[in-house]
């Protein structure tokens, strides 16, 4: 147990408990005739006996307390996801970040939608008792509720009246198509694999098939020729793909099946693609991925990587002649990294690709150097996973701003390592299945502003899916959390259910320690001093939001909306080392 600072076993009233002193003076020992090296041997093993009651007790209290505390939040979360609030609580988060974060800014730098609507205005269980939040009946998530009989001034409106009123407010809302994207079943998306092993007409016979037997279901993205997607008319997603659904015994789940089983085909999502193909790897790279598991992305590194040698030049590895390119996958879980290569395993890629792959478990925010550094480091980080509620709709109904706050420090820790192991010249792609722009911009300004120069965001390589809808990173954003987590001081009140769906927006680190913010580090916010300078600078939005400085160009990071190609959201970002650190 950790001891508090003045916390000593036999302390008077400390944690609700009284001590009693067991000193006993000279005047007991003359008394009881027994010599004073005896009796202060038996008053220290009597003191030592009460010490280590007193202190299993307070253990006892702590267990139980901590025991309580999950509980409660267990509860609170189950509560949550039956009533509907994270749905809310997700809404009123992303429409309060304001344009370029989940619904893109037009040419002003605002909002591209008509008008967006106030948080303060746009949260349907604000006030009344939790019974009425229940009977309150939702429209859609992060919308006006719209009384059935009533207007906002207590009239009675008509039904039509009140469908053009809710219809007016979703037209309103910014965040209206990212929403409504969010609620569709994520497409079923497969990739060609592409590597120098294959053979062409085994592709090309594929490709072949696709087209005669299910074209009616699946094509090519419009920016790649070798990811596919199931076309909007056709419902294809995994579940109708399985062998119980709708499409189960379809051409295209047989297809499919045995193009995977041969190592033609990867079952991965569109996002999940563009990390690797970002990071431009070249034949002969050594690169490290440094949270690989599931393993799909090491897979695609593998492909790029691994090329036939030529000549009889050493890659410095393990002395294998016959190849070169060399990927290192680690994961701190060593069940994860049992689970990848088992996926390796069964993914039908050739030995000569397989052999170029090494593991690692490690932690990999203290990953350790190698006397060579990689060429490129691919960190696909632990995240809240929000861009991916498509496919995990429970996500979304127990989504709390803390997950993302709570993960920023970790993400930063191993985005940081990542620098370190990447050669001068090399790149880092700092990935996240989130929008969340604490787990997102706020990482890379650090990174940046911490690297002091040594590290540049570079843009996303021009040749690469040119038609692919990117949107830019943002400068600035907003932190906020739970306002039945914030100020923990036991004082309750007859609207602390009601706060449960509430969200605390804290403009500074000050302001949110003041407000008892949990995991609340100055990290999450924008740098506040120049790395260029060194001197204070406190750049602030029109909305006087504290920004990233212009200098970091945070545009060139890329931002995937589920609303613009009909896939998850996603984060990517490159990062040049371009001095040692």
């Amino acid at each position: 147990m950790t001891r508090r600072h003045g916390d000593t076993p036999l302390n008077k009233k400390k944690q609700g408990f009284e001590i009693v002193n067991a000193t006993s003076t000279d005047d007991h020992n003359g008394a009881s005739g027994a010599p004073t090296s005896t009796v202060t041997e038996a008053t220290e093993t009597k003191r030592s006996k009460q010490a280590k009651k007193v202190n299993a007790l307070r253990a006892a209290r702590s267990a139980t307390s901590s025991a309580n505390n999950k509980a409660q939040a267990k509860t609170q979360e189950i509560w949550r996801v039956k009533c509907g609030a994270g749905r809310v609580l997700f809404a009123d988060y992303y429409r309060g970040q304001g344009p370029g974060v989940a619904y893109p800014m037009d040419q002003n730098g605002t909002a591209s939608t008509s008008a967006a609507t106030s948080t303060n205005k746009t949260n349907p269980t604000t006030g009344g008792s939790r019974a009425a939040k229940r009977r309150r009946k939702r429209k859609s998530p992060g919308t006006h509720s719209v009384d059935n009989n009533k207007s906002d001034d207590g009239t009675s409106v008509s039904a039509a009246e009140n469908s053009e009123q809710v219809t007016s407010l979703k037209n309103q809302d910014p965040l209206a198509e990212y929403l409504k994207a969010l609620d569709r079943p994520l497409p079923l998306a497969f990739r060609i694999r592409k590597h120098v092993f294959l053979d062409q007409l085994d592709r090309e016979k594929l490709i072949k098939q696709l087209e005669l037997k299910c074209s009616d279901l699946v094509e090519p993205v419009v920016y790649s020729s070798l990811l596919y997607q199931s076309k909007d008319s056709a419902n294809v997603t995994r579940q109708t793909l399985s062998s119980k659904g709708v499409y189960g015994t379809s051409p295209l789940a047989s297809i499919l099946t045995e193009a995977t089983s041969n190592g033609l085909v990867a079952r991965q999502e569109i996002v999940s693609c563009l990390p690797v193909m970002a990071l431009q790897v070249q034949p002969g790279d050594r690169v490290l991925d440094l949270c690989a598991s599931p393993g799909s992305k090491t897979m695609q590194l593998l492909e790029s990587v691994v090329t036939k040698r030529y000549n009889e030049e050493d890659d410095g590895d393990d002395g294998e002649s016959s190849y070169k390119g060399r990927v290192m996958a680690n994961d701190v879980n060593e069940s994860r990294l049992a689970a990848l290569s088992d996926a390796v395993s069964r993914s039908g890629l050739p030995s000569q690709l397989v052999s170029r792959l090494k593991y690692s478990h490690a932690d990999a925010c203290t990953y350790p150097m190698k006397k060579k550094l990689f060429d490129k480091v691919l960190t696909d980080v632990p995240c809240s996973g929000d861009g991916t509620v498509r496919k995990d709709p429970l996500l979304y109904k127990k989504w709390n701003p803390r997950t993302g706050v709570a993960l920023h420090s970790l993400q930063l820790k191993i985005a940081w390592r990542a620098l370190h192991l990447v050669k001068v010249g090399g790149t880092v792609c700092y990935s996240t299945c989130s929008l969340n722009p604490v787990e997102d911009e706020a990482v890379v300004a650090q990174l940046l502003h911490h690297g002091e120069g040594s590290v540049e965001l570079v843009e996303w390589p021009a040749h690469v899916m040119p038609n692919l809808i990117r949107r830019p990173g943002v400068r600035s954003w907003r932190v906020a959390s739970l306002a039945d987590q914030d100020n923990k001081d036991g004082n309750e009140s007859d609207s602390s259910n009601e706060r449960e769906f509430q969200l605390s927006w804290h403009d500074t680190y000050k302001n949110a320690l003041d407000a008892g913010m949990l995991d609340a580090v100055p990290t999450l916010w924008p740098p506040v001093a120049d790395s260029k300078t060194g001197e204070d600078q406190d750049s602030k939005s029109a909305d006087g939001i504290r920004e990233a400085p212009e200098h970091f160009h945070m545009e060139r990071c890329n931002r995937i909306f589920p609303q613009d190609q009909d896939t998850g959201g996603f984060f990517v970002a490159l990062l040049r080392k371009t001095r040692p650190l």
